[in-house]
């Protein structure tokens, strides 16, 4: 029991001491004076206290002389000053809330950055595809975004309670020098065993809030659904509304039902002891105060008014402390969350090659090399296993076959995203680990099947290939018209600066088909960006066969002499690669050209017969 209490403060400790250390980046002077006013707003009440006992005593007095009287000017005197500090503390409330909440937002812009630092810095995706990772970005980015119960609402949460302390220390001071400080001792203590029970129980719940953040999660997405867009149709055609909301329902309902059951447990069940002990200490303190001040007479009447306002003052530390309390918790798993997050990626940050890292530039100038390479996800099957390929320099190789053979996780390997988990990928006979990871995969241009949609200009989606040369408005042109997307130019409002997205003013929303032109020639901007290895993932999955067919015949012609990987399961419109792999069950079981493979009458040949004709009784059809 005792081992687990002190591993328990050791643990409260060092989260104390990461917000400490997080202040340093709200700045030292504003966090100096954010604290020195903390102080001096935990002092007024003190002073507060003291003029209202001076005014209390001098009213008999001031009664008893009437209004022309030493006694009344002594009256109104006392009442003057406590006006002004009672005014005072309600000026200072509210610069203490507008700097706490500077101090929260600083320290926030540093670990949103820390954060999308964390997820820039490592080498390949593995990390972020992560279970773990996913759940600790989740819930350090959704405190961020939001702004509320973030890990700078820790920092800031950490001094907004340091007025209350400064009161309750200073009016224990007033209790013990003007009546006794043996009451003033037992009142400090007991008023901070109701404290650490509310903390100690606050700890234990978000502990039990936090334990299953992925049935937290589901319901956010679900919650996600129902409020945007991107499912609005079919929630209205399939008639999904009900059920969304049912089962968020049921997902919020299995995730915040655990810790109503646990609030009564670390809440109510220590609280309620802690209570009557506090609830004792102050009443016999007030008994004995009365009683004293009944033998001593008048005299005592302001000492036994302030005895009494610092006893109950003292005691106003013994409760939950709403500008702090849940701010500091959850901001402490925010930091948790962070910290994790960077240890995970520094985890998985490649070790440094044995000699002088090798220089991509000019690679590749003879071939891309897969030699006996397997790879699998964590917890799955064998996606490659003993892969053997080789991609010449300057020709184009497609790489088909069905659904799930691999081919994906084949071009991410070749872009250095994933790390085979046996084997070695060779450029020009270097281990492709030699390269700098950034270095390498600025040699490669990618359309991936699950490119993304940029709720950006036109310049900018299609810049992103080169970002050092985006400003070259006609190397974007002649890419958009390479690309087969001259025509959707001419058509948009804005030309290049049209914000392709429907939510903002002015912007217009493309066809997946029209996305998918300007995908491509992101990825041919690369190339004029200086990238030697283009990747196509199936980039013409969102247009008919015969469009599919033209452009991969444009296509192959634009990339001549390229290093070009083709990406497809439509085996019809890869028939002018140089080379076509036919991948399936994690290897290599065809390879040739179009003409060699069709003679050979394997795989390959049935499955393009079978595409074919299914293209060629879809036609029927139409005709």
């Amino acid at each position: 029991m005792i081992r687990r209490v002190i591993a328990f403060y050791r643990g409260r400790l060092g989260a104390y001491a990461t917000i400490v250390r997080a202040l340093r980046f709200a700045g030292r002077p504003l966090v100096a004076v954010t604290v020195a006013l903390q102080i001096l707003a935990g002092l007024l009440p003190v002073a507060f206290i003291f003029e209202t006992s001076r005014l209390i005593a001098r009213v008999p007095a001031a009664i008893r002389s009437g209004t022309h009287s030493v006694a009344w000017d002594d009256l109104q005197q006392a009442l003057l000053l406590t006006a002004a500090v009672f005014v005072l503390q309600q000026v200072v409330a509210p610069i203490l809330v507008v700097l706490g909440q500077r101090i929260a937002r600083t320290v926030d812009g540093e670990a949103r950055d820390r954060l999308i630092g964390a997820s820039f810095a490592s080498d390949g995706i593995a990390v972020l595809e992560d279970q773990e990772t996913i759940a600790a970005m989740a819930m350090t980015g959704e405190a961020l975004q939001g702004g509320y119960h973030s890990p700078g609402d820790a920092c800031a949460g950490l001094i907004a309670p340091l007025h209350r302390y400064a009161t309750a220390f200073a009016l224990t001071a007033v209790v013990g020098t003007a009546f006794s400080w043996w009451a003033a001792a037992a009142l400090l203590l007991s008023a901070w065993l109701v404290r650490i029970v509310w903390r100690a129980g606050t700890t234990r719940f978000f502990s039990v809030w936090f334990a299953r953040d992925d049935v937290q999660r589901r319901a956010w997405y679900l919650r996600d659904l129902g409020l945007g867009s991107p499912a609005a149709k079919e929630i209205r055609v399939f008639g999904l509304a009900a059920w969304i909301s049912n089962r968020y329902r049921q997902t919020a309902w299995d995730w915040l039902s655990p810790t109503w059951a646990t609030r009564w447990r670390v809440f109510f069940y220590p609280f309620l002891p802690t209570t009557l002990l506090a609830t004792a200490a102050i009443a016999t303190t007030l008994a004995l105060a009365g009683r004293h001040a009944a033998a001593a007479g008048p005299a005592y009447l302001e000492t036994l008014a302030l005895v009494l306002q610092a006893a109950i003052g003292v005691m106003a530390i013994a409760a939950f402390f709403p500008e702090s309390d849940v701010q500091t918790e959850l901001g402490m798993f925010g930091w948790r969350n962070l910290a994790r997050v960077e240890e995970l990626v520094a985890a998985t940050r490649r070790p440094s090659p044995a000699g002088e890292p090798a220089d991509p530039a000019g690679a590749p100038r003879a071939e891309i090399r897969f030699e006996n390479v397997s790879f699998s996800y964590p917890g799955g099957a064998p996606v490659l296993s003993g892969l053997d390929l080789v991609l010449p320099a300057g020709r184009s190789t497609a790489i088909v076959g069905l659904n799930g053979a691999g081919k994906t996780t084949l071009v991410k390997l070749l872009a250095g995203l994933h790390e085979p988990t046996a084997g070695r990928i060779l450029v020009d006979g270097v281990d492709l680990r030699r390269f700098p990871p950034r270095g390498w995969q600025r040699r490669v241009g990618a359309i991936f099947q699950d490119f993304l949609h940029y709720e950006l200009s036109v310049r900018e989606n299609v810049g992103f290939g080169a970002i050092e040369q985006a400003g070259d408005e006609a190397a974007i042109r002649t890419t958009l018209e390479r690309a087969g997307a001259g025509e959707l130019l001419d058509e948009l409002p804005h030309g290049l600066e049209t914000l392709l997205s429907r939510e903002y003013e002015g912007g217009a929303e493309l066809s997946g088909g029209q996305w998918q032109r300007i995908a491509i020639a992101r990825a041919l901007f690369a190339i004029h960006g200086g990238a030697s290895v283009l990747v196509l993932d199936e980039p013409t999955a969102n247009l008919d066969v015969r469009a599919e067919v033209q452009l991969f015949e444009r296509f192959l012609e634009l990339t001549g002499g390229l290093t070009t990987v083709l990406i497809s399961h439509r085996f019809s419109t890869v028939r002018r690669a140089d080379s076509i792999v036919v991948l399936e069950g994690g290897g290599i079981v065809e390879e040739g050209t179009h003409e060699e493979l069709l003679a050979l009458d394997g795989r390959y040949a049935r499955l393009f017969e079978l595409q074919a004709a299914r293209f060629h009784a879809a036609s029927g059809a139409a005709e």
